[in-house]
């Protein structure tokens, strides 16, 4: 279908957010600027905010892009997208590449997870979390961007007539 961007949020600047964190904007590294980072965003952390999609144009299906950053020691933990309150993307992620943001374990660094969801909904409730088990000084995690993309849903098949009995 044809998208059309019906918001962009990037770090720092974008507002409108919610954690059961502290809301802190960090620099790390190659990865540059995020929300979260090193030390703030750890095992049991989200962050969270409803897209007002009442100006976009009309839509049967929304695909959500989320710039995510794992940071130091990461096992076979995932990332995670929900809307609506149902998982709609995860990446799983095992550490690795470079040390850019504080301890001393490599930092995975930038994922991309997207998902697209059928829904026409004027208010879409976005939450981003991890599975993370560690303190935020092991294993942590921020967000640099999400993106909301709308379309119409894509056309539903023709209704075949019923079989003539022979």
């Amino acid at each position: 279908p044809g998208w059309s961007v019906a918001a962009s949020d990037a770090f720092p600047g974008a507002s409108g957010w919610s954690s059961n964190r502290e809301l802190i904007h960090t620099s790390c590294g190659s990865f540059g600027e995020m929300l979260g980072g090193y030390n703030v965003f750890g095992s049991g952390a989200y962050i969270e905010k409803t897209f007002d999609l009442s100006d976009a144009p009309p839509h049967g299906v929304v695909r959500v892009e989320v710039m995510f950053v794992a940071i130091d020691s990461w096992d076979w933990e995932d990332a995670q997208v929900l809307v609506d309150g149902n998982l709609v993307a995860s990446h799983q992620i095992r550490y690795g590449g470079s040390n850019q943001c504080g301890g001393g374990w490599s930092d995975y660094g930038p994922v991309e997870l997207a998902a697209v969801v059928v829904t026409s909904a004027v208010n879409l409730p976005v939450r981003i979390t991890s599975t993370v088990n560690q303190g935020a000084s092991d294993e942590s995690w921020g967000v640099q961007s999400v993106r909301i993309f709308v379309a119409n849903a894509p056309p539903s098949p023709p209704l075949q007539p019923p079989l003539s009995p022979s």
